[in-house]
């Protein structure tokens, strides 16, 4: 599967009863589609911004604001060193602040911290002491947080 697809025509069946041409927004995004992107799933919102996040276009400016393009071509935030969500990750693409690579590169990395996040938790199985019920939580350990990624105007280019 590639990192990056767009399944014309997917939500069909969904379409609230408009033509194709009616689901299409003005920025080219149309409801109809799935966004496949690094392994998940997106679908634009029904509103009229063709977005992937309950946004409005100067949200997502503002938002892009707030992020960098690290030294690995990935996006970050600058309060947090994080890769943001696929949703948003479709946002900058649609409007154009980042290319199709740097989206696609950003998605996996986020992907790619999941899983370390993941792989760095503890199960454990307890009984809840009010109702005896099986329960599970999970525990991160000391290395499931490590981030070393800080934003430097200097050395990086923002966003927007």
């Amino acid at each position: 599967m590639k990192n990056f697809e767009i399944k014309k025509d997917y939500y069909n069946f969904d379409s609230f009863g408009k033509t194709r041409e009616e689901s299409e927004r003005p920025n080219g995004v149309n409801i109809m589609d799935c966004y496949l992107l690094a392994g998940r799933s997106y679908r634009a919102l029904g509103n009229d911004q063709g977005l992937f996040t309950n946004r409005t276009y100067e949200d997502v400016a503002r938002n892009a604001a707030e992020a960098y393009v690290d030294n690995d071509g990935i996006i970050r935030w600058k309060s947090n060193g994080r890769t943001p969500f696929g949703d948003m990750l479709l946002d900058f693409f649609i409007q154009g602040h980042i290319d199709e690579v740097t989206m696609v590169v950003s998605a996996v990395a986020q992907e790619e911290s999941n899983d370390d996040f993941w792989d760095n938790c503890e199960i454990v199985k307890f009984k809840c002491p009010e109702t005896g019920e099986s329960m599970v939580k999970f525990v991160p350990n000391e290395e499931t947080f490590v981030e070393d990624n800080e934003y430097n105007e200097q050395i990086h280019r923002s966003v927007a």
